[in-house]
């Protein structure tokens, strides 16, 4: 676990002692520099381990950092810098830091404070952001800076706040009100990077089709447990349909258990009413793109697996399932052929099929049967001699061939819509051949997609 970061910028304005109020309805004590109120609430309990980094311009350091820098005092308390009230009302004041930034007037200032910023920043940060004063294009930059920590030194946003003294009105109109009146309210603006991070695992999912992460847009937007009992359980069948994708697990995406569990996911969270629009448009998405997989969707699951491995480039996640499953549906359709009678059969035929779609050209005419092909050389060279295996193997070694040169790296002058083309084409001739006949077709066959259909 790493440090407790509060980040905040110091501007140069006159500041006019407010009490600020928070979305739980707590008000801070009456103070001058919002950080104050900030500090108080967000950093309790903080060690010697934590961190407080005030950044200042040259400006800023000189109005309200340090003592006496406004040129117009009218009361006491505008005579006190943040550094000296900071002092006095917090007990580890140890932990503060006055960073110095440029101005941020050139492209070239504003990748130094960028640079600055950042490199304050350590693997593993909680960070509280204090946006108030933060000038000119901070705020933009700062949730980009926020999210490109995250990545490289894997930080984390915990809060961002916002003190809207502007809805009390102008400095000289407040301070004419007595100090009880003068209670501006924290704005929460946490979600705004929250969304970056759902942009991100929206895009993992449009531009890659990973959905391992879709369970994440909902993690810090909501302590409800029963709620978070819900997005566990999306995140769980949406991370199985990823790993049974990536790993060929055929029988699961067939049984497609975890559609199942998805759609429970979502309907139930949705009963919640704690979605925000953002997810809402997410989960939508991922209804309509999960659509074609099915709960015991058998062979059309496994259509859908394959295209969704082409539509996102899983090129050879969708010649190993294509191949693998090419095999299944021979043994599934001459089954009635099996002459194993042991109790692990079902894998000895697998092994028979898979030979006889297999063996190269060569030894077949040459009659090179070995192994399980010879142990019955009959059935062997029957199936060697019918019409239909012979077109179905022509098509079956192409996908054979590439998938064997993808997974060891042979050399090839195939493009990668090449090798889609030729996958489409082959697997869904070979899958007509074995599944007519055997009443599986139903019209299923591979088409390859664009990300954005």
């Amino acid at each position: 676990m790493g440090r407790k970061v509060f980040i905040s910028f110091l501007g140069t304005n006159n500041y006019v002692e407010t009490i600020y109020e928070f979305a739980d309805g707590s008000k801070s004590r009456p103070v001058r520099f919002v950080q104050e109120a900030l500090i108080s609430a967000e950093c309790k309990n903080w060690t010697n381990d934590d961190k407080i980094l005030i950044f200042c311009t040259q400006k800023a350091e000189e109005k309200n950092w340090v003592n006496n820098g406004q040129d117009k005092i009218e009361s006491d308390i505008e005579k006190i810098g943040l550094e000296q009230r900071l002092k006095e009302n917090y007990s580890i004041f140890n932990i503060v830091e006055k960073v110095n930034i440029p101005e941020g007037f050139s492209e070239k200032e504003i990748w130094s404070i960028f640079d600055i910023v950042y490199g304050k920043l350590e693997p593993h940060d909680e960070v509280y952001f204090d946006v108030t004063h933060a000038f000119r294009s901070i705020p933009l930059f700062s949730t980009i800076l926020f999210n490109f920590s995250r990545f490289m030194i894997e930080t984390d946003v915990i809060s961002i706040k916002y003190g809207a003294f502007e809805k009390l009105g102008a400095s000289f109109e407040v301070k004419k009100l007595p100090i009880e009146k003068r209670i501006a309210p924290i704005v929460d603006l946490t979600d705004i990077v929250h969304l970056q991070t759902l942009t991100r695992i929206a895009d993992d999912f449009k531009t890659y089709g990973k959905t391992s992460g879709v369970g994440s847009i909902f993690e810090t937007t909501n302590n409800d447990k029963q709620f978070n009992r819900l997005v566990l359980n999306l995140k769980n069948g949406t991370s199985k349909l990823e790993e049974y994708i990536l790993l060929n697990r055929v029988e699961q995406i067939q049984k497609g258990d975890f559609v199942d569990t998805i759609n429970s996911g979502i309907r139930n969270i949705r009963k919640t009413n704690s979605l925000k629009q953002s997810q809402e448009i997410v989960l939508e998405e991922i209804e309509k793109s999960l659509s074609s997989f099915k709960v015991n969707g058998g062979d059309n699951n496994i259509v859908a697996a394959i295209n969704w491995a082409l539509k996102f480039n899983m090129i050879q996640q969708a010649y190993t399932l294509a191949q693998e499953y090419l095999i299944s549906l021979a043994t599934k359709k001459y089954k009635d052929k099996c002459f194993y009678s042991e109790i692990d059969d079902s894998i000895k035929w697998r092994n028979y099929m898979s030979s006889i779609m297999g063996l190269n050209s060569r030894d077949v005419k040459e009659k090179n049967f070995k192994h399980e092909l010879a142990e019955n050389l009959e059935l062997t060279e029957y199936f060697f001699s019918l019409p239909e295996i012979k077109e179905i193997r022509t098509k079956y070694s192409i996908i054979a061939n590439n998938r064997n040169i993808l997974s060891h790296g042979k050399k090839s002058d195939l493009s990668l819509e090449k090798f889609k083309k030729q996958l489409e084409n082959n697997f869904n001739d070979a899958f007509m051949l074995l599944t007519n006949c055997s009443g599986l077709h139903n019209g299923l066959s591979l088409r390859i997609t664009s990300k954005n259909n």
